[in-house]
């Protein structure tokens, strides 16, 4: 899994969100939106299965790991064989425990869902104040990490729902972390 292809699911989900659902400052609201729409349809998108709140807020597989481990009798797949996990956390200043999780994942791809407002260079500093200590002592160098935080201020989201639906420009930015300068960097894609 490449943070590109992630990368793009994500925006995908978004403007295909439905013109009916409310996004809003409450953190339960979202969550249940995350939970209800955006992550079963990142999982269509990437072509991944989905399995909510067992070792992530959302884990992603491959189903032919899923096939195996249901053919073998077993509950659940090793953890470690997951393609992606993502944490939503509607907090960023309590998301350092997420990041934590995420470090000790062994997972290839890791996703930090969460909602620090501002400039890229506001976001940055946030970013790289708050997360490098815990990534930088990351033993698993074979991950990468991806932030995602709001493009602009959205706490009202419905607000921005048009006739076709989710106005998605600059909805959201995406910052992945660079091992080699133990920093998040912004990426313009």
């Amino acid at each position: 899994m490449k943070m590109q292809d992630f990368v793009a699911a994500y925006r995908a989900t978004f403007s295909d969100f439905p013109k009916y659902a409310v996004w809003s400052g409450d953190g339960v609201v979202r969550t249940s939106a995350m939970q209800s729409y955006i992550y079963p349809k990142l999982a269509d998108l990437l072509k991944l299965f989905l399995i909510c709140e067992h070792t992530a807020d959302a884990a992603f597989y491959d189903y032919q790991e899923i096939k195996r481990v249901s053919d073998s009798g077993f509950a659940f797949p090793d953890p470690k064989s997951a393609k992606l996990y993502l944490e939503h956390e509607n907090k960023v200043g309590i998301s350092q425990k997420e990041m934590a999780d995420l470090a000790k994942s062994g997972v290839n791809l890791n996703v930090l869902v969460t909602y620090q407002h501002g400039s890229v260079e506001q976001q940055l500093q946030v970013l790289n104040n708050l997360y490098p200590t815990i990534l930088g002592s990351n033993q698993n160098h074979i991950s990468e990490f991806l932030v995602v935080l709001p493009g602009r201020q959205h706490d009202d989201l419905h607000g921005l729902v048009t006739g076709k639906g989710w106005v998605t420009e600059d909805l959201w930015r995406f910052y992945g972390w660079d091992a080699t300068s133990n920093e998040f960097k912004y990426m313009d894609i």
